[in-house]
């Protein structure tokens, strides 16, 4: 069957309703900046001059509430070589 139409999943990205993402397009940045950006694309409210524990915190349980409304939440980190192995080792650390 030739020229026959296939078909195909749909990127996460435009499944939307089951997914909550942040993209951060330069992931050179020191952990607290990496945490900020992060907090900043998942929309989790902080008070100003956050210390990093509590951005963590409030990071991980914005990730908790979208798991229990059914999404996932996905980081989509371009450019990952450029990454301080501080800042990797955070992200690897809050995986699940």
């Amino acid at each position: 069957m030739l020229n026959q139409a296939r078909p195909c999943r749909l990127h996460p990205m435009q499944r939307r309703a089951a997914l909550s993402y942040a993209y951060i397009l330069n992931p050179y940045l020191e952990p607290r900046s990496l945490l900020l950006a992060l907090a900043e694309e998942f929309s989790v409210p902080l008070d100003k001059g956050c210390r990093s524990t509590p951005v963590v915190e409030r990071v991980d349980v914005r990730a908790a509430e979208c798991a229990r409304n059914g999404q996932r939440a996905l980081v989509c980190l371009d450019e990952v070589q450029a990454m301080p192995l501080e800042s990797l080792e955070i992200c690897a650390a809050h995986q699940s």
